[in-house]
């Protein structure tokens, strides 16, 4: 097991390295009102997975299960899971039509779409190696994805610096990947639905769509401050904010990297319900995750003016609102084992009333903020507030189920 963190901990950093100074790179180039732009392409296209309406959430908690079944291999659920998948990326895709402008041409939005479509192939792939345990497939997947992605797309931005050249570069990875998965990883691209597909979607959904909901409102919650931005300040404040919430979130990105093996055997003993050995899983996870990110953390908000002025040159003014969704960063990551916990075990209605409180407190605050003309700093105040208290009752409620259930006493679920 240390070994496979080991090699996570080894792509993640990698990755996160190079995408930080693709970051950079990218936005000293653009002009900020060409990297506003940008940045409202990639938040809209950090929505497209909401189309899956949970698909995705519901395989990763149903597939370990089935496959821990005497007689069960999984392959016609994850083949029902897989095509349905394709297909409702193929319908989301279509939203590009209309981030058309002036700085991106068709060729670029339609070698979005291709990159868009192919990536949940790959995806789908990562997914049934983790039912499976087959971590160093993963990581195989995750070298080509995370670590050769980023310096094709500096390769490609060099050559012909544009936002054009960073979608093409996109797709071109992306096809070379699934083309590799085609040869070496055949069972991992399914085309034809399984035998049982009404049943195995209404599994996956019966699970998935609750989960997507409370995945969804988080998805929302982390782009509430930007999408206020975008309707109330200007594309140059977009960018200021949307450059620093990029590096922000690569702090994020580390601790999800960080704990995917965890996430994997979570769902496999939680379906096994040995809840004592759950119990020390999250403890130990988050105990290294904690001092994983302080120290990244402290590093990062070391290092950040030193980079604003003698590598971007720009935004030098921003270090105290990186400052602060670092640590917001830090809270993101803090919830994720519990986040699986409370997946894995279905207690997704508590979760979803937990995060609508979150939205709607951010959307209030966020909202205030605006109406007032408040700098784009007390946005990020409020970002941090709303998760310092989400964290908190998370944190508490999770505690307090486990203690039940490591007693033997019945749980009543929550509705």
């Amino acid at each position: 097991m240390r070994m496979i963190l080991a090699h996570n901990l080894i792509v993640a950093w990698l990755a996160k390295i190079l995408g930080f100074a693709l970051s950079l790179y990218v936005a000293r180039v653009l002009a900020p009102s060409e990297y506003g732009h940008y940045v409202f392409i990639v938040m809209v296209i950090s929505l497209i997975p909401i189309a899956q309406l949970g698909a995705l959430q519901g395989i990763v908690v149903e597939l370990p299960k089935r496959l821990r079944c005497l007689t069960g291999t999984g392959k016609g659920l994850y083949s029902s899971y897989a095509v349905t998948s394709q297909l409702l990326q193929l319908v989301s895709i279509f939203v590009l039509f209309f981030l058309s402008d002036e700085s991106v041409s068709a060729l670029g939005l339609v070698a979005l779409g291709v990159h868009l479509l192919l990536s949940k192939v790959h995806e789908n792939c990562k997914v049934l190696m983790g039912a499976h345990l087959e971590f160093y497939g993963q990581i195989k997947i995750r070298w080509i994805d995370e670590i050769i992605r980023p310096l094709a797309l500096g390769v490609s931005f060099y050559m012909y610096p544009g936002i054009d050249a960073l979608f093409i570069g996109h797709a071109v990875v992306t096809v070379s990947l699934v083309t590799i998965i085609q040869v070496c990883f055949k069972d991992a691209i399914a085309w034809k639905i399984g035998r049982n597909f009404s049943a195995d979607l209404k599994k996956i959904y019966s699970v998935g769509f609750f989960i997507f909901l409370v995945w969804g409102q988080d998805l929302l919650f982390r782009s509430i401050d930007r999408w206020f931005i975008k309707i109330f300040y200007t594309t140059e404040d977009l960018a200021i904010y949307g450059f620093v919430s990029a590096l922000a979130i690569h702090i994020w990105g580390v601790g999800l990297a960080y704990l995917a093996p965890y996430a994997q055997l979570l769902y496999s003993t939680v379906a096994n319900e040995e809840w004592p050995e759950v119990e020390k899983l999250i403890r130990k996870a988050n105990r290294e995750l904690y001092l994983l990110m302080g120290a990244l953390c402290g590093a990062a908000i070391i290092v950040y003016p030193i980079v604003t002025t003698y590598i971007v040159g720009r935004y030098e003014s921003s270090w105290p609102i990186f400052c602060i969704l670092a640590i917001a960063s830090f809270c993101l990551a803090a919830n994720n084992m519990q986040i699986y916990y409370m997946s894995s075990t279905r207690q997704q209605f508590l979760m979803i009333r937990y995060q609508f409180g979150l939205v709607i407190g951010g959307c209030l605050f966020d909202l205030i903020a605006s109406l007032h003309a408040a700098p784009i700093i007390v946005l990020a105040i409020c970002t941090l507030i709303c998760l310092l208290i989400y964290c908190f009752f998370l944190t508490r409620y999770v505690r307090r189920d486990l203690a039940l259930r490591i007693s033997n006493v019945k749980v009543e679920i929550p509705v």
